[in-house]
């Protein structure tokens, strides 16, 4: 009886299952690359800088039209009060706070915190709801309420408040925060989302200023995208070993000449019935 390998049908249908396997491999390939550029998803660098009355605000190094400069009355020094928004199910995880880094006026470093930890009542303060540390970020936990932090350091005058937010939709982040005053940016990285600064001194609103469209890092848009759509890769490729260690125990990836036992019926009646020249019919073991 013929081997499967040395059958017509398998001789004919060699060159596609080459041409197959090369798909498979340049697939998988690029899958791999794609989830190792794109590094867990995207990063959004917010800042907020002042000088006396004359505040700067900028995305991703961009200054956000009609916020770049303003002058704003606001308290001449305060501190620094976070509130990110809870993470959306569809973006890539962890979702939340990668960074703060606060300089002075000459550059300087004043402040900066990685979140290795989430250093509560020593560096910061829990306003309200919950953090939790992943991977470096700090995410936010609470869905129904705020969940926000406030810098607890000393007050200071002009300064550079930068934040690094990971795979987040938006944020509010305020700067020169007193109990009664501040300056508060309210952004989404949704490009048409509305973004606007809220400022308030001795208890009263003294500007609601809106910017224009928010542009954030067009690579960086591509790596949220590249992690959303290579997340599960890692699970699916796991699985796909698994199942090539299970097909390479099946006969015929032994070499097994023969078909398998309940199949020895089926082969002989097409035999007979083709009077004995059914060899290159025989089935594969498994189909």
């Amino acid at each position: 009886m013929t081997p499967w390998r040395d059958s017509t049908a398998f001789l004919t249908l060699r060159p596609y299952l080459g041409a197959g396997l090369a798909i498979a491999v340049a697939v998988n390939l690029f899958f791999i690359v794609l989830h190792l550029w794109s590094g867990g998803g995207q990063t959004t660098v917010v800042e907020i800088t002042n000088r006396g009355a004359e505040y700067t605000i900028t995305v991703d190094g961009t200054g956000v039209v009609n916020l770049d400069p303003i002058r704003l009355d606001a308290p001449a020094s305060g501190g620094i009060q976070l509130t990110p928004p809870t993470p959306l199910a569809s973006f890539p995880k962890p979702s939340g706070i990668d960074s703060v880094v606060v300089l002075d006026a000459n550059g300087n470093e004043l402040f900066h915190d990685d979140f290795d930890v989430f250093n509560v009542f020593d560096v910061w303060q829990l306003d309200s709801g919950s953090f939790r540390v992943e991977d470096g970020v700090l995410v936010p936990q609470q869905p129904l309420v705020n969940n926000t932090i406030t810098l607890l350091r000393p007050a200071w005058t002009d300064y550079t408040v930068r934040v690094t937010y990971h795979n987040s939709r938006g944020g509010n982040l305020g700067a020169h925060v007193t109990a009664d005053a501040g300056v508060f940016y309210h952004f989404e990285t949704i490009r048409d989302f509305p973004n606007f600064v809220d400022v308030f001194k001795d208890g009263q609103r003294t500007a609601l200023e809106y910017g224009g469209f928010v542009h954030t890092d067009s690579g960086e848009s591509l790596r949220s995208i590249g992690a959303m759509f290579t997340g599960f890769y890692p699970s699916a490729l796991v699985a796909l070993l698994a199942g090539i260690l299970l097909t390479a125990d099946h006969p015929v990836c032994q070499g097994i000449d023969r078909p398998l036992p309940a199949q020895h019926e089926l082969v002989e009646a097409i035999q007979v019935a083709r009077g004995g020249a059914g060899d290159e019919l025989l089935i594969r073991p498994g189909h």
